[in-house]
């Protein structure tokens, strides 16, 4: 069975004829091209093993995959299963909405402004982003100054300004699945194309459900952007506390605020501690405690807004999703129930002027 070195060198059909008899005659080895080499495996120890080409390979396809980068990405439109009516129904049913097709295609559809032909569905779209983005500012302002009545117009514009951002409204619509839906001229659409987008949806919810359903869908998704946010920390940022600390005392005519340093600890040390209270009078106002005696004095100043302006960890919390009570709904809804009513009063006369 041993074949010399001369039959390889000069006779490669015959070593390739031998080596096809001895894997026939015994398939539990696996021989190598070389007929010398003592390095033979058995079958069983090659399984599992990958053979060497795939390292090189794999190395390969990683290196040209950082040189080229990531690809593109594609919208799902793109696949064969893709079926836009179907998307648009699951949409519905997915937010729990009764809208009506056509409006929603209409506000997911971006029209070609150079286009002569878009001219109609281009003022559709603008249409419906202008009520529905005028829509949408008069209920947050009103439901802001509903659930914190007392804070200042400063803070409240502060707060809408936060629900109303561009990109804030950009993260909403792209978590609830507008980008899939959108039809556009770029992919992925913009901030500002999904800010529209969302805009124009609430203006058809409320053309096909009313008001009340627009203003439960901003409820149910744009007021809970309030969750775990400071209103005066996070949101607000006044650059002097103390100043309309002032001003809201001496609305009410109170003594101005007094602050006394009632502790402190580690003076002679990198981190200190100094703890700053603010009296108003003998009343006590609040605490706060900073790295540096001016800190500690902001920080308390910070804490006595919040209890004057009612937005404190331990007032109560601003009302939505199950926290809201039958009260609160109909404080928020009267005035959207009146315009609905006067709506479907001006529909109901002009048909009644039309018919002969």
């Amino acid at each position: 069975m041993l074949l010399t070195t001369r039959i390889v060198r000069d006779c490669p059909k015959r070593v390739a004829s031998a080596i096809y008899w001895l894997n026939k005659k015994s398939p539990a080895l696996s021989y190598s091209t070389n007929v010398g080499n003592s390095a033979i495996r058995t079958a069983d120890e090659n399984e599992g093993r990958p053979l060497r080409w795939k390292r090189v390979w794999a190395l390969s396809m990683k290196r040209k995959k950082e040189i080229e980068g990531p690809d593109p990405p594609k919208p799902r439109s793109t696949l064969r299963c893709w079926n836009y009516k179907a998307e648009l129904s699951a949409f519905q049913c997915r937010l729990h909405l009764n809208c009506s097709e056509q409006l929603l295609k209409d506000a997911f559809t971006e029209p070609l402004p150079d286009q002569d032909d878009n001219a109609e569905s281009l003022s559709d779209y603008s249409d419906l982003q202008d009520c529905g983005r005028k829509f949408a500012d008069e209920f947050v302002s009103h439901y802001i100054s509903t659930a914190f009545p007392k804070l200042p117009s400063a803070g409240k514009q502060a707060v809408k300004s936060f629900l109303l951002d561009e990109s804030h409204i950009a993260y909403l619509a792209r978590n609830l699945g507008y980008e899939d839906l959108l039809q556009c001229v770029n992919f992925p659409p913009s901030d500002e194309v999904l800010c529209c987008s969302f805009l124009a949806s609430v203006e058809a919810i409320n053309r096909s459900g009313g008001p009340v359903a627009a203003g439960r869908f901003l409820l149910d998704f744009v007021i809970p952007q309030l969750v775990g946010k400071d209103i005066l920390h996070d949101i607000w940022k006044p650059n002097d506390p103390m100043s309309l600390l002032v001003e809201e005392l001496k609305k009410q005519s109170q003594p101005l605020p007094e602050a006394r340093l009632v502790r402190q600890s580690g003076i002679n040390t990198v981190t200190p501690v100094f703890f700053v209270a603010l009296f108003s009078g003998k009343r006590f106002l609040s605490e706060s405690g900073g790295e540096s005696i001016p800190l500690a004095e902001t920080d308390a100043a910070k804490q006595a807004l919040k209890k004057k302006y009612q937005i404190s960890i331990n007032s109560k919390v601003a009302p939505m999703g199950h926290s809201v009570d039958d009260e609160f709904l109909a404080k928020l809804f009267e005035p959207l129930l009146g315009l609905y009513t006067e709506n479907v009063n001006v529909k109901q006369n002009k048909n009644i002027s039309v018919q002969p």
